[in-house]
């Protein structure tokens, strides 16, 4: 179960980060191109020649791209330097004067640019003087109020001594140590067990950080599965992880950080995805409006009853919603059986019913679920309470599944068959929280496309 909320819980803090970054990214690529175009003033004596202006115009998407990877390979995205302005100066120097070595080497080996060189040494200063004036300003109207996330370290030797030390030295950026437990190495587990979920119940914090133990792997994924699946849980490596482990990964100072049973955060975790199932399932919807009208008349005709059926299913943090379908049984179906999964040949699908199920055609109302947040186009197919209440006493990880949005399809849909228990479906999910990214989404998608056009599967 999830713990209660709190304010400034560190579940906000990242919606704080990314906004900030996404903001100065934005000011700093405005601030350059209008240091090139206050240097094209300058080179050509307050005026802007049509003929070179237009050479600039047909290629500020490129230079703007450079000079947005430059600016972040230069950390100028980075929160923890956010505090740092000498630093962040003296960075935004270099990366201005990196930037523009690249985009003038190109030119020169391109021979793309119908313009002076000298308008890109011009605009070195030019930029600086922006980005630096925009960067103070922006500080100066949007301060970046990171919430608290409360740490307990766990931990036995030197390394959570120096978690310690970082922790108290880093209040700015939110970090808050509210506790440590001390554990031997020989210490039994089911004791260590015990003593965690004491300090989880009385300390109530955000992330728990593991310095290096000797226990098992196991033992720590198992402990995971015990605690608030909302609870944030890292763990020092030793080289071996270093070495076999998953890339996700962060820092605090010099000591990395691998996190337990979470889904990797990159960019198309953080905001891609979600960007993505607003566009496809909005285009989706408009394009596909004829077919529900189609759809909707047929079902009318076929038998009584309303269009559309809604079933509560378990989403994201396990929150509860309505699940959308066309409805494809009779009225009341589950009146006298239950909460049953539908069989082979099933007396109580309708006629129409059995083709909408066939072609997947009955999921088509889950765009809006898309398009409202509550689902994914694609990821663990979300499950009924009474039948997910069963699935997390006996099946072991089975709350990882609530770690991300439920999908409309998934990998357990396209490679699993209906029959599959939910035991070996949870495998596929956990392959796919744990390897998210756009490529195995899209995979998923042209699959399910597969098996939509040829009625593979359905029940």
């Amino acid at each position: 179960m999830p713990r209660q909320k709190k304010r400034g819980s560190g579940r906000s803090t990242k919606n704080s980060k990314i906004k900030w970054q996404i903001l100065s990214a934005i000011i700093d690529l405005l601030s350059l191109n209008a240091a090139i175009i206050a240097a094209f003033f300058i080179r050509f004596a307050g005026k802007l020649p049509a003929f070179n202006f237009n050479a600039y115009l047909d290629l500020a998407a490129y230079i703007t791209l450079i000079f947005l990877v430059v600016y972040y390979i230069h950390d100028l995205y980075d929160v923890e330097r956010y505090f740092d302005w000498s630093g962040t100066a003296a960075r935004i120097l270099q990366a201005n004067f990196v930037g523009m070595l690249v985009v003038i080497s190109l030119s020169f080996v391109l021979r793309a640019f119908a313009f002076p060189r000298s308008v890109f040494v011009i605009s070195y200063f030019t930029a600086t003087l922006l980005n630096l004036l925009s960067r103070f300003a922006f500080t100066k109207f949007f301060y970046l109020e990171l919430p608290v996330e409360r740490i307990l370290i766990v931990g036995a030797d030197g390394t959570a001594n120096k978690i310690e030390k970082e922790i108290v030295g880093k209040k700015h950026l939110g970090f808050m140590l509210v506790g440590t437990l001390t554990i031997s190495k020989d210490e039994n587990e089911d004791k260590i067990v015990d003593a965690i979920q004491a300090k989880v119940r009385e300390l109530n914090p955000d992330r728990i950080i593991f310095a290096p133990v000797n226990h098992s792997k196991k033992f720590l994924l198992e402990l995971s599965e015990r605690l608030p699946f909302d609870l944030r849980l890292q763990m020092v490596p030793d080289i071996y992880e270093s070495i076999f482990g998953r890339l996700n990964f962060e820092t605090i100072s010099d000591i990395p950080l691998l996190e337990i049973g979470k889904p990797p955060d990159t960019p198309w975790t953080k905001f891609g995805k979600r960007a993505f199932d607003i566009i496809v399932s909005l285009l989706l919807l408009i394009i596909l409006l004829p077919l529900f009208v189609i759809v909707a008349i047929a079902i009318k005709i076929d038998s009584k009853g309303p269009l559309l059926y809604k079933q509560k299913r378990l989403g994201y943090h396990r929150n509860e919603f309505w699940c959308l379908k066309f409805r494809t049984m009779v009225v009341d179906a589950e009146k006298m059986s239950g909460a049953v999964l539908a069989g082979e040949n099933d007396p109580r699908v309708t006629r129409v019913g059995k083709f909408l199920r066939k072609y997947r055609i009955d999921e088509l109302p889950q765009l809006i679920n898309i398009l409202k947040g509550e689902m994914s186009l694609v990821g663990p197919r979300p499950e009924r309470p009474e039948f997910a209440i069963n699935f997390e006493k006996n099946i072991p990880f089975y709350k990882y599944r609530y770690l991300v949005r439920p999908g409309a399809t998934g990998l357990a849909q396209v490679y699993g068959k209906y029959e599959t228990d939910a035991y070996d479906k949870l495998k596929y999910d956990l392959i796919y929280i744990f390897n998210l990214s756009f490529f195995l989404d899209m995979i998923v998608m042209f699959k399910t496309l597969n098996i939509v056009l040829t009625g593979k599967g359905a029940r």
